[in-house]
């Protein structure tokens, strides 16, 4: 599938993505050596978004890597085909538990927000 193609199908589904050069860039490293320009990368709001995604990938044959705050030191957070960044809109912390030592957070929040006092 040409990657206009795909881009398109994934924003008919009124999901945002973004495929400038500029965003192929940044999503082609994370915080190891690794070096992969994505086709794209999509900005998912929901889980239902999640599930969308997922069906255009798979109809479409497109490798999917799912990437939280990019830091992975091995690579886990680029891919060739379609880049998901959970981190813009799904990273709630929804609760902690000192308790129990037990926290509820959505896919892509990012150890750094967790951490803060205030969190």
């Amino acid at each position: 599938m040409r990657l206009t193609d795909l881009a398109e199908r994934l924003r008919g589904s009124g999901l945002e993505v973004d495929d400038s050069p500029r965003r192929l860039t940044e999503y082609s490293y994370d915080a190891s050596n690794y070096r992969v320009r994505p086709r794209a990368v999509v900005f998912p709001r929901t889980a239902d978004d999640c599930r969308e995604v997922l069906r255009v990938v798979r109809e479409a044959g497109v490798p999917l890597t799912m990437r939280g705050g990019g830091t992975s030191m091995a690579g886990n957070a680029v891919g060739e085909g379609l880049v998901v960044d959970l981190s813009r809109y799904l990273c709630s912390i929804d609760e902690i538990d000192s308790k129990t030592s037990s926290v509820w957070v959505d896919a892509g929040a990012v150890l750094g927000e967790l951490r803060r006092p205030e969190a």
